[in-house]
């Protein structure tokens, strides 16, 4: 594999998260959820990491898998929002 297993899931997840824009658009416009889905996503990574280098845990490439998918998931739906924002504003 050319990545990691968190990296792919990050990875398909800007994927899914990117082609699925038009049919979550009229859920998420103006909502504020978006932005916390991808506040919880991205302190998710930080415990898992830092759990795992503590020696908590030891993480597995399901886990690390799941975690990438629900932050590539986030990443996009969050910005499209935004920038749908910004262009209704101008």
């Amino acid at each position: 594999m050319a990545v990691n297993t968190r990296c792919f899931g990050i990875f398909l997840g800007l994927w899914l998260g990117w082609i699925s824009i038009p049919w979550v658009k009229s859920k998420t416009v103006g909502k504020r959820w978006p932005m916390w889905i991808l506040a919880v996503a991205v302190i998710l990574q930080i415990i898992d990491f830092s759990g795992n280098i503590v020696g908590l845990w030891e993480n597995t490439n399901h886990s690390r898998a799941a975690l990438g998918l629900l932050l590539g998931i986030s990443v996009p739906i969050a910005i499209a929002d935004l920038f749908y924002l910004q262009r209704k504003n101008n």
